[in-house]
């Protein structure tokens, strides 16, 4: 009942609550430099970008009766596991219209 940004091993993707795949972007280049994923989800739909390019976006089929939580895992595999770090994250809620 999740929605995913994943990354295995250099292949970005999105997984719907449903479990099917809606989008594996192309390969990225194995770098040191920080990249950016944004998540932008209202009531109903969601949009993710990474490294500034659109991966998908569409609706992102969470419950709208249930609150939603914000996680981030680290799940790596392999005897040399490529050094991975997390500097941030923001949550903003919009502004009530006035």
């Amino acid at each position: 009942h999740e929605l995913v940004w994943s990354l295995q091993g250099n292949q970005p993707m999105v997984v719907l609550p449903s479990g099917r795949i809606a989008a594996t972007g192309e390969k990225m280049k194995p770098s040191t430099e920080p990249f950016t994923v944004r998540m932008v989800i209202n009531r109903d739909l969601a949009m993710i970008d990474v490294a500034g390019t659109r991966l998908w976006a569409g609706p992102h089929q969470l419950s709208p009766e249930k609150q939603r939580y914000v996680g981030v895992r680290f799940v790596r595999s392999g005897s040399k596991p490529s050094p991975i770090s997390f500097a941030s994250i923001r949550i903003q809620k919009p502004r009530a219209a006035r």
